[in-house]
């Protein structure tokens, strides 16, 4: 029991005497704790407690600033802001053509699908612009039989007007469905949007138009944005002046991958049919009229012919065609500020119209930048 005192005596120190004859001494008493399983774990904890208390003390007494900053976020490349101006190019691709343009590439094609064509054709053009009199109805009576013999010679009369005339048609037909439309996409900060169109790419041809001869096509919408970055564009109209662009196309694109020293179709037709030979041989055959006549009247034909294709495309225009589409793009924020920069991979669903009759348009796809 007294033993037991001079132990607690030792840990919590009292004013007694420092020695006792009736006990161990104190550093008797410390090495006796240090030789015990107690005094080694005393020894052994007490370092640890300390470093991790000091660790502690020292990370408490680190300011924000101190530590290693948290790495940022990663900007979010979804918008949510629309507002703006975008450049934008559509590639339309028609099912159908409209019937006034599809009736006039038929009559082209007729002139080169019976077997004693183009010669039948070009004469009886030709007989058509003879100024009234007998040579006239004489030549007519004759036609049926001199256009064979025609035929036969038609590679020194005309040897590319098959080849031409095809050509106009297959090109008119593939860029009157397929055609672009470049675009300027005004989006208000409400939502609604503006399309206007301010070119045209046409087969190889790229039309810039400028205000003073800029075609009416506009259509209102509305965008929206949801969460995964899809833009919608509602259905909407797009008013297009079809027999124009075919005129553009033709003009612009056609005509000068035949020839390109012609600017419209009436110096490809020149260039196609050697009206000279054509008279002479008519006149040799028909032994009435002079080849000069007969001339004459072959160039005055290709001008007819000239002027009757682009009265019939203008005249497409006379009722108006359209397409109803609505569309969906893939909305892309560049730089994480919320506002969206660019539309990618869109697409537009709808009917063309014409004439109170539609028509599906195949895959018609867009893309757009701001500007």
């Amino acid at each position: 029991m007294s033993t037991h005192v001079r132990t607690t005596s030792f840990i919590t120190p009292t004013h007694s005497s420092p020695t006792h004859s009736s006990g161990p001494s104190r550093r008797s008493a410390i090495r006796s704790l240090a030789a015990s399983p107690l005094g080694f774990a005393v020894s052994f904890v007490a370092p640890l407690a300390f470093v991790f208390i000091a660790s502690a003390l020292a990370l408490a007494g680190c300011s924000p600033s101190d530590r290693d900053p948290t790495p940022d976020a990663v900007p979010s490349s979804i918008p949510t802001l629309l507002q703006g101006d975008y450049d934008v190019t559509t590639a339309f691709d028609l099912a159908t053509l409209p019937p006034p343009a599809a009736e006039l590439l038929g009559t082209l094609t007729d002139a080169t699908d019976n077997p004693d064509d183009p010669a039948h054709y070009l004469v009886d053009r030709m007989v058509a612009m003879m100024p009234e009199g007998a040579p006239k109805a004489y030549a007519s009576g004759l036609a049926a039989y001199v256009a064979p013999y025609i035929q036969i010679q038609i590679d020194r009369v005309a040897p590319k007007f098959s080849p031409g005339i095809r050509t106009i048609v297959q090109e008119l037909d593939q860029i009157g469905r397929q055609f672009a439309t470049l675009e300027e996409l005004h989006i208000n900060y409400d939502g609604t949007a503006t399309r206007t169109v301010t070119g045209l790419a046409l087969g190889s041809a790229s039309v810039e138009l400028s205000p003073a001869n800029r075609i009416d096509a506009t259509g209102t919408t509305r965008a929206t944005v949801d969460l995964d970055g899809t833009v919608k564009l509602d259905e909407h109209q797009l008013q297009l002046p079809y027999g124009e662009i075919l005129t553009l196309a033709l003009d612009r694109a056609v005509i000068p991958s035949m020839d390109m020293n012609a600017t419209d179709l009436a110096d490809v037709l020149r260039d196609l049919v050697d009206c000279d030979a054509l008279g002479e041989i008519f006149a040799d055959k028909a032994g009435i009229g002079s080849p000069q006549l007969y001339s004459t009247a072959c160039q005055g034909a290709m001008l007819g012919l000239a002027s009757e294709v682009y009265a019939r495309l203008h005249a497409i225009d006379d009722m108006p065609f359209s397409i109803d589409v609505a569309g969906a793009a893939l909305g892309v924020d560049w730089n994480g500020d919320a506002t969206m920069d660019e539309l990618r991979s869109g697409t537009w669903t709808g009917d063309a119209w014409y004439g109170g009759e539609s028509g599906p348009i195949g895959r018609s796809v867009f893309a757009g930048k701001r500007k």
